[in-house]
């Protein structure tokens, strides 16, 4: 039986994430490749709705980075979303509705 390590993502603050290693439970090289094909990885992002307010222009934008978790994802979404609204109302000199979820891939927009 072998041990490895993980990393594990948390927060210290808005915006600020650390990383942390535990120690793992043993596990054989063996049963490593099943547990991932149990729980294949997952990868959440921000996916933006824009709904220009003077014209019917919209659009739908996938925003990086990429979380490893839905709550990663929710807890980054606010900021990201803002600062999207304001480039996009700089740029275009004209206001923006927007909404936003996060989801595990463009097919489940």
């Amino acid at each position: 039986m072998t041990s490895y390590v993980t990393p594990e993502i948390g927060t210290a603050g808005p915006g600020v994430y650390t990383t942390r290693v535990r120690r793992a439970q043993g596990v054989s090289a063996s049963r490593r490749a099943d547990v991932a094909a149990e729980n294949p990885p997952t990868s959440f992002r921000v996916y933006i709705f824009i709904h220009a307010v003077k014209s019917d222009w919209q659009d739908t934008v996938a925003v990086n980075p990429e979380y490893p978790s839905l709550e990663m994802c929710e807890a980054a979404r606010p900021d990201l979303v803002d600062g999207f609204l304001q480039l996009m109302e700089r740029r275009y000199l004209q206001p923006f509705r927007v909404e936003s979820k996060c989801a595990e891939s463009d097919d489940a927009v």
